[in-house]
């Protein structure tokens, strides 16, 4: 078993649903369930305490892969970007520190939080979450997955929150928090591997429309070969920027003098608390 692999399966075409006008275009021909295995690990698995609660018996994450690809291949141009080893040594606890900071405001005013992420903070919490993070919004306490490189190695964490715990306390999923280390070679030659995959199977799905159509549904056959080219296209300019050594530099002296700001702000919170203040 590989340490780390990007798992999925297409629907059948004809089990795909048209959208409002009957019509079925690229996207909605990516549909279908996507694991990530990461060692022992798989993220977006469903726990059967979810599967359950839904009553439904999907394993995995059931949703258009296209969502996904979009998503990932837009932070390849910046987790190629080595990040300072202090920081990839502690990074397991950086978004637990952001988080303790953003408890410690829960009850105020709604500016305080326009400065966590539009004011003062902004840089620290687009570097992190606009830059290095998937946030799988689309999915129902979807869990956070986060890339951050160090030289030959690569640490990927995901975590979740209270809106992925069912109201029996089990969590949705069955790896709901995790981090593991990889090299960041077997991670480039498994994304460029899961590319290939992809890429052949909406290949494939476009050839077979292209000559035989659609019996269920209408679809604009021109529109579906422009569209399969671009995104395929897309894809492939996202993939070659892992293998690329020329980024744009982030300011890192930065992102730690905000980092131990915030943590600053955490500790005087903490001793006003014991002093009573």
């Amino acid at each position: 078993m590989k340490d780390f692999s990007i798992n999925f399966k297409l629907k059948n075409i004809n089990d795909i649903q048209p959208w409002g006008d009957n019509t079925i275009h690229w996207f909605a021909l990516t549909d279908g369930t996507l694991y990530i295995q990461v060692g022992e690990e798989k993220i977006y698995e469903y726990s059967d305490s979810a599967r359950d609660f839904f009553k439904d018996d999907i394993k995995y994450n059931d949703y258009y892969l296209a969502r996904f690809v979009t998503d990932f291949t837009e932070l390849f141009r910046f987790i190629r970007e080595p990040i300072p080893k202090i920081l990839y040594d502690n990074i397991d606890t950086f978004k637990d520190i952001m988080d303790l900071w953003k408890n410690m405001y829960i009850d105020k005013p709604d500016d305080v939080f326009d400065e966590f992420y539009f004011g003062e903070y902004n840089t620290l919490t687009e570097w992190y979450y606009m830059q290095h993070t998937l946030d799988s919004g689309h999915l129902v306490g979807g869990p956070h997955i986060s890339f951050f490189r160090y030289g030959d190695k690569i640490k990927i964490m995901w975590k979740t929150y209270d809106n992925a715990v069912l109201e029996n306390g089990q969590n949705i999923w069955t790896s709901p928090n995790g981090i593991y280390e990889i090299s960041w070679n077997d991670f480039i030659k498994e994304v460029e591997a899961f590319y290939w995959k992809f890429r052949l199977k909406m290949d494939s799905r476009t050839v077979y429309i292209y000559k035989h159509g659609l019996t269920h549904a209408q679809i604009d056959i021109k529109q579906l070969l422009h569209s399969n080219s671009d995104n395929i296209v897309a894809f492939r300019q996202n993939l070659a920027l892992l293998f690329s050594d020329d980024y744009e530099k982030t300011d890192f002296k930065q992102i730690l003098a905000l980092y131990d700001k915030m943590k600053g702000e955490i500790n005087e919170q903490k001793l006003q608390k014991i002093s009573g203040s």
